[in-house]
C-alpha cells in the first residue's frame, strides 16, 4: 500500500468512526454508512472491520433491514479513545439504567407472545443489553 493509499484509508477509517459515533446508540448498518459517506462497500467494509479489530466499534446486537429487505448488523462505537482524542459518553450509572428500564417498560407491548418495540426504544435496549453497573 502506498503512502497516499494509507492516508486515504486512515481518513476513511476516521470518517466511518465519526459517523458511527454521531449516530450514538442508534448506530448504523454498513449500507447506511456507505450511503451517508458516499463510499463503496469495498472501501467502507474494510475500514469498519479495522475499527472492530481496534476495539473502537462493535455490534449492538440489533439488526435492521437493508434496502434489499435483508437483516444487517447495527454497529456502534465502544467509547474507547483513539489517537485524536475521541471520547464517548461513559456507561450510564444505576439510576440511569433504572430510568431506562422504566422507559422501556412503557414503550414495549406484548403481542402474540413476542415483545414488539415501538420506534425509539433501540437506545434503551442497547444500554440494557450492555448491562447496568
Amino acid at each position: 500500500m502506498t503512502f497516499c493509499k494509507r492516508e486515504r484509508a486512515k481518513t476513511d477509517r476516521m470518517a466511518v468512526l465519526d459517523y458511527i459515533t454521531k449516530k450514538e446508540a442508534y448506530g448504523a448498518t454498513d449500507e447506511e454508512i456507505q450511503a451517508a459517506l458516499n463510499l463503496s462497500p469495498n472501501t467502507e467494509r474494510p475500514r469498519r472491520i479495522e475499527l472492530v479489530a481496534q476495539g473502537l466499534v462493535e455490534k449492538s446486537g440489533i439488526a435492521r433491514l437493508t434496502s434489499s429487505h435483508r437483516k444487517a448488523a447495527v454497529w456502534v462505537a465502544t467509547g474507547k479513545n483513539y489517537s485524536r482524542g475521541f471520547h464517548k459518553e461513559p456507561r450510564p450509572n444505576k439510576k440511569a439504567c433504572i430510568a431506562a428500564g422504566m422507559e422501556l417498560d412503557g414503550k414495549l407491548r406484548r403481542f402474540d407472545g413476542h415483545l414488539d418495540a415501538t420506534p425509539g426504544t433501540e437506545q434503551v435496549i442497547f444500554w440494557l443489553k450492555r448491562g447496568c453497573p
